[in-house]
């Protein structure tokens, strides 16, 4: 970390002004275009997971500081799609608690966002609030291993992960992605309608 990055110069500003709570600006992360319900099937792992632990960390340096969740899952089903080889170890700059996995737990990173504190200063992101990730639900995503280990990211970023209802109906994250509106319109409501529907298509 550098003390002149952008979350530390946040952080110091909010001390100066007699702040307790800062948001930072917005960083722009890449995601992938988004075609059709059956080719995302298709070629991403859909998997159903809880989460067990969720951990920010501060990244970067400079102008590239920034926010770093880390949310640690219990992989209960591989639903379609290319089911994860995971054939190397872990990077080396996660959190030492989360390089040592189970057999059948992931790691989800979502880069610029989440919640922390530094120096007593409470440090968020702006329109990337993670609070639709709670410890002990059970979650539907649409995932991606690019490094081959355990940890991976969304493929489509939060509009493609849905939070499971106690009817097992589907929340998503973020309703309005494009993600999102084409599961709902092709009648992908629940997790049974996901399952049926991604068994029908890998026939």
């Amino acid at each position: 970390m550098n003390d002149n990055g952008r979350v530390h110069q946040a952080v110091a500003n909010a001390k100066k002004e007699g702040r307790e709570a800062t948001t930072l600006p917005p960083i722009i992360t890449e995601t992938k275009q988004f075609t059709s319900v059956d080719d995302a099937l298709a070629s991403y792992p859909l998997t159903l997971a809880t989460l067990e632990s969720k951990e920010t960390t501060i990244k970067g340096q400079g102008r590239g500081e920034h926010l770093q969740t880390y949310l640690r899952f219990a992989v209960d089903s591989w639903v379609s799609g290319p089911t994860p080889s995971f054939s190397k170890d872990m990077p080396s700059h996660v959190p030492h608690d989360l390089k040592d996995l189970g057999a059948n737990e992931i790691v989800i990173v979502i880069v610029g966002a989440g919640q922390t504190t530094l120096d007593g200063v409470t440090v968020s992101s702006p329109n990337r609030d993670l609070s639709d990730f709670v410890i002990g639900k059970e979650y539907l995503m649409l995932v991606s291993f690019p490094s081959e280990s355990k940890m991976g990211g969304l493929e489509f970023g939060l509009g493609s992960a849905w939070k499971i209802a106690g009817d097992s109906t589907l929340v998503p994250l973020r309703p309005s992605s494009p993600v999102a509106k084409a599961f709902e319109k092709t009648g992908l409501k629940t997790t049974a309608a996901v399952s049926e529907y991604s068994a029908k298509s890998s026939r």
